[in-house]
């Protein structure tokens, strides 16, 4: 499975359109591309409280438990409410 190409893709679309904030729409993007290719992917949408007060929230893809474009540590910190 090579997903480079499609990864690199979907961030270069969603950093010229949405600015800083793009981890749903980037995630949405590529979950499209992969699926249209037939890879079986997830996105998953996750909400954490930053700083005790503020809810935060993150969307990324996994493909067999694996992230795609995000690491543990940076997924860690938000419970998954969404998988698709």
């Amino acid at each position: 499975m090579r997903t480079g190409r499609l990864t690199a893709i979907a961030d270069l679309a969603t950093r010229i359109s949405s600015g800083r904030n793009r981890c749903l729409p980037r995630s949405l993007v590529l979950l499209w591309m992969m699926r249209a290719r037939g890879e079986t992917v997830e996105l998953l949408v996750g909400a954490a409280k930053a700083g005790g007060v503020e809810l935060e929230g993150h969307a990324w893809i996994e493909i067999g438990g694996r992230m795609i474009l995000d690491t543990p540590s940076t997924t860690n910190r938000f419970s998954p409410f969404l998988r698709l």
